[in-house]
């Protein structure tokens, strides 16, 4: 039954019980409001309809988040509860007023309008995944009363396509011989190690020599754990050249007995030694051979691209290069048309007979 009276404020609250629900209230400017209101709350109650919004309606977008933060992204790995809490800055900084309950379609919409002014497409996904993640866990674990993710409703900033640069052969001559013109033998080494393996950057600098297994011609590359959160490692089978450059790389690291790393820079200010930092030299590289919008990951691309056109399966790439899904391994391998058109034309072709059904080459 619902009742409606007005308030010594002058607003006119309305309250609806009902056995078998908790109560509702609600205050509103309007007695018209607060009536349309309570036969909206009977109706869906007797419908079996109902859900309290009463937690929605009063945590906001800045508490949901924090709450988030401390409760969900806490147990992740240090560097995704890292970049999770500088995005939970962004939205709570345009969004963190709004209580969960008013976070509608259109709200998200303008948010979407207003950042892709400002930033790329993808950071606003990213962006939507926190958020939506969030909005889903309040939905299930703290029984906010939300009946649906606004999140999902909402239309994604469409991805700009992958790159697609390839290295060409002339490009490649200019490369190593920019390389091996080089005074430090570590950069020479880590570029033919990606070019060869198809190894990140990051998985090649934080290779210790404990993950060379050079009797197995492989190199275990290893998620570190972080939070109790380990993953599996990976085996990435080592090539001739491969073999030959890490071979070189770990008797040199061999001469260093304070670090197990095996492309590694100067100590710091607090005697530690870390992985090389290696992108300036980098540029100055890919400047001095005259490589034009080439970036250090496009040789993981190359890599892949080469292994696919050696007739390695889709499977077998992914193995090797750690791809988590063949989607984005799709998207990180370029074929050229004339590498797949040798390659048609190295294969013979077995013509049916329509009289016998033999076949002939």
């Amino acid at each position: 039954m619902a009742t409606i009276r007005k308030t010594s404020s002058g607003r006119w609250r309305a309250e609806v019980r009902k056995r078998g629900f908790p109560a509702q209230s609600k205050s509103f400017e309007r007695k018209g409001d607060a009536s349309r209101w309570a036969a909206q709350v009977e109706e869906s109650m007797s419908s079996g309809s109902h859900v309290a919004k009463t937690v929605a309606e009063q945590m906001s977008v800045k508490e949901a988040m924090k709450k988030y933060l401390e409760e969900v992204s806490v147990k992740k790995a240090a560097s995704t509860e890292s970049r999770e809490q500088l995005r939970a800055r962004t939205l709570i900084s345009h969004l963190g007023d709004y209580a969960l309950a008013n976070l509608t379609v259109d709200v998200l919409a303008q948010y979407r309008d207003k950042r892709l002014k400002t930033v790329s497409a993808n950071s606003i996904r990213l962006e939507f995944a926190l958020l939506g993640h969030m909005i889903k866990t309040a939905i299930r674990e703290w029984r906010i009363g939300l009946t649906f993710n606004p999140v999902d409703q909402i239309a994604k900033p469409r991805l700009p396509r992958g790159r697609s640069r390839r290295l060409l052969p002339a490009e490649e001559i200019r490369l190593f011989k920019a390389l091996d013109e080089a005074t430090n033998r570590m950069m020479s080494q880590i570029v033919r190690l990606a070019l060869e393996t198809g190894m990140r950057k990051n998985e090649i600098l934080k290779l210790k020599k404990s993950d060379v297994k050079l009797s197995r011609k492989i190199i275990i590359v290893r998620e570190h754990e972080e939070r109790g959160h380990a993953k599996s490692p990976r085996e990435v089978p080592l090539t001739e050249v491969a073999e030959e450059v890490i071979l070189e790389a770990v008797n040199f690291a061999a001469n260093f007995l304070e670090t197990d790393y095996i492309f590694f820079g100067s100590p710091g200010k607090d005697g530690q030694i870390r992985p090389y930092l290696m992108d300036k030299n980098w540029n100055l590289i890919v400047k001095k051979a005259g490589l034009k919008d080439f970036h250090f990951h496009d040789l993981r691309h190359e890599a892949v691209s080469r292994m696919v056109e050696m007739g390695l399966s889709d499977q077998q790439v992914s193995a090797i290069s750690g791809h988590q899904t063949l989607q984005m391994l799709k998207r990180y391998t370029h074929l050229r048309g004339e590498d797949l058109g040798e390659v048609l034309r190295s294969k013979k072709r077995v013509v049916l007979s329509v009289k016998d059904g033999t076949g002939s080459k």
